[in-house]
């Protein structure tokens, strides 16, 4: 049976990121999401509401250490898709 139904996907381009993430929900339909950034220990670490389908959900990285990090979508506190981060520099 195939299902025509398309799952959201949470993309971070660049990634590795040096220093500014632009952040796209594809497949997705409400107006706006709530993103975070945690680290590999849970700790948030960058928390904001985004509009969706805008080119302006860029995202300095200044604030995080190199490392690998997690990049959560959520509406009203359900998640909606992860992707990891990786920051270099």
């Amino acid at each position: 049976n195939f299902n025509n139904t398309l799952q959201p996907c949470l993309i971070g381009l660049p990634n590795p990121a040096i220093d500014e993430v632009e952040i796209l929900l594809i497949n997705y339909r409400e107006a706006e999401f709530n993103l975070s950034i945690v680290d590999l220990e849970g700790k948030i670490l960058f928390n904001s509401v985004l509009k969706n389908g805008t080119s302006q959900n860029r995202i300095s990285t200044e604030m995080l250490t190199p490392g690998v990090y997690i990049v959560e979508a959520s509406y009203h506190g359900g998640i909606i898709c992860r992707t990891k981060l990786i920051i270099v520099r």
